[in-house]
């Protein structure tokens, strides 16, 4: 239990911060809107890809540290989802951000479960249990 709440905390704190070195890179690239506040549709997608790799990565994370939980994979990419509409609310165009960010993070989660094949049976203890 402490490797899963170990796991879901660490993936977390790394695909946020992924997403936000993704997220800076890409606006360093594209023009980020005009002095109004809006958003040019170019950094609307380049928050929408970050926040989808960085759930990528954090389901990922925690699926490996988790001994393939899919329960972790999804915990995260949830957790990286409710960190992307916190994001998007102070947009003017929260809707179609927080759309496109459900999409993707549940896409990745998704994504990253089917890739390491993970189930959704507990791992069985080893015989030895120690404290991770």
């Amino acid at each position: 239990m402490l490797r899963s709440l170990l796991a879901v905390i660490l993936a977390v704190l790394v695909g946020v911060t992924a997403a936000q070195i993704v997220e800076r890179v890409g606006v360093e690239a594209f023009a980020s809107g005009d002095a109004a506040g809006t958003l040019s549709p170019a950094h609307q997608l380049v928050l929408v890809a970050s926040w989808g790799a960085g759930a990528f990565l954090a389901a990922s994370l925690a699926l490996l540290i988790g001994r393939r939980w899919a329960p972790l994979g999804w915990l995260t990419a949830t957790s990286m989802l409710l960190l992307a509409v916190i994001s998007a609310v102070s947009s003017p165009q929260a809707m179609t951000l927080i759309v496109g960010g459900a999409v993707a993070t549940f896409g990745a989660g998704f994504g990253a479960i089917k890739l390491l094949r993970a189930t959704n049976v507990f791992p069985v203890k080893p015989k030895n249990p120690g404290l991770f």
